[in-house]
């Protein structure tokens, strides 16, 4: 059985995730009842079925996943007795179990400030096209360079943050697309916050995906320009 943790909320971006948000919400159970669906005004039964399942749902009504995400952090913060805060997506391409091993990286290395989820080495064949894995591996690189942060995979929507880093990026993160997991990487490198990266799988989607390679690539790379 595994251990539920009262201290650690889960934050979960939506849109039209009618497909998956149930299974989401039921793995995410079995590590914590605080479960937050940041919906992006879906219009099919996405919020419905996130309400049935038990998860608070709070409306985000500026498009994109970096707004839902801001908005989620600064709402965690009018929560008690929060210590650790996950987000992960919607879409079930995350195991929300993977969240445990992030949380025992955190919890063993008590400096970090953020865990990434690494997708890569474990990832199901074609989860991820291929265009994507060349511009994940051009954009961890310049942060890397940028930043000194040793992180491979930059742009994975798995991520754990202690309270310290919440309370930070809820007071300066602007990004209000694919761009905010970028933004935060450097933001958080320049005001100190220690980062860690630990190994998750990654599944093919259900349905299709919202992430444009060229037009939201395009945006990653003016956002790294920006904030360098």
């Amino acid at each position: 059985m595994i251990e539920k943790y009262d201290n650690l909320l889960i934050i979960i971006p939506t849109l039209n995730e009618e497909d998956s948000i149930g299974y989401i919400i039921n793995s995410c159970k079995k590590l914590t009842n605080n479960i937050i669906v940041v919906d992006g005004l879906s219009v099919d039964d996405t919020v419905d079925i996130a309400k049935k399942e038990g998860a608070e749902v709070v409306y985000c009504k500026k498009k994109g996943k970096g707004n839902a995400i801001i908005k989620g952090l600064k709402y965690v913060l009018e929560k008690p007795n929060i210590d650790y805060i996950a987000y992960l997506d919607g879409d079930s391409t995350y195991d929300p179990n993977d969240i445990k091993l992030l949380l025992n990286k955190m919890l063993e290395e008590k400096k970090l400030d953020v865990i990434i989820g690494n997708r890569l080495p474990n990832r199901e064949k074609n989860s991820i096209k291929f265009v994507n894995i060349i511009g994940n591996y051009l954009f961890s690189f310049l942060i890397r360079l940028i930043t000194k942060v040793k992180i491979t995979d930059s742009q994975s929507g798995l991520r754990l943050l202690s309270k310290k880093a919440t309370i930070i990026y809820s007071n300066c993160l602007e990004s209000s697309g694919f761009d905010i997991e970028t933004e935060m990487i450097i933001k958080g490198a320049k005001k100190g916050l220690k980062f860690g990266e630990v190994p998750v799988s990654y599944k093919c989607r259900n349905g299709y995906s919202k992430l444009n390679p060229f037009k939201d690539g395009y945006k990653i790379l003016k956002t790294i320009i920006k904030y360098c």
